[in-house]
């Protein structure tokens, strides 16, 4: 979805927006604590879709517990609206790959997996490291580098490209590079 920390997830809280919009900030609270954790996502057409759904599910469970949601309401909760742990949601989690017959993974891991396939299909590390909420690219490419190392040949096959097109033109120029004298 959008390669959340745990954190992220217990936090994060619907808002004001009417309808769901495509993007999801996590809930800070007032708590200058988790400040940094509170960043725009945008999310995917299929996750907007479920989320819709899900929050049309739990306002339907809260009313009937005689719970109105409102702005504040967690994505996250406990069956009596109120916030889930970290805990808790780790073994929901663990629950949830037990009932599936999923591969025993690592809530953290869906994080992993989110940044190689962003990586691998092509995005900028800029663009990856801003989703995970990474504070420098750099975190980014040193965590990611055996992904990022495999685009070389992309690398390659672009560079190719540009001087066939430029075959006989003086569209592509080599130019040496002249380091700097230290002052």
């Amino acid at each position: 979805m959008s390669g959340p920390r745990v954190l992220n997830v217990a936090k994060c809280a619907y808002g004001t927006s009417q309808p769901w919009p495509q993007q999801l900030t996590p809930h800070a609270a007032g708590s200058a604590t988790f400040q940094w954790f509170c960043r725009s996502v945008t999310l995917p057409a299929l996750a907007v879709t479920e989320l819709r759904a899900w929050r049309l599910q739990q306002a339907e469970d809260f009313l009937r517990l005689g719970l109105r949601p409102n702005d504040d309401t967690r994505v996250v909760t406990r069956k009596d609206g109120l916030p889930m742990t970290l805990d808790a949601i780790y073994k929901s989690w663990w629950r949830f790959l037990l009932d599936s017959g999923l591969p025993r993974i690592r809530f953290h891991d869906l994080r992993h997996s989110h940044a190689t396939a962003l990586l691998a299909g092509g995005v900028h590390p800029k663009v990856a490291s801003e989703r995970l909420g990474h504070a420098r690219v750099g975190i980014t490419l040193d965590t990611y580098s055996h992904v990022i190392g495999t685009m070389q040949d992309s690398a390659t096959s672009a560079l190719d490209s540009a001087f066939a097109e430029a075959n006989g033109s003086k569209a592509v120029a080599i130019v040496p590079f002249t380091p700097k004298k230290a002052p």
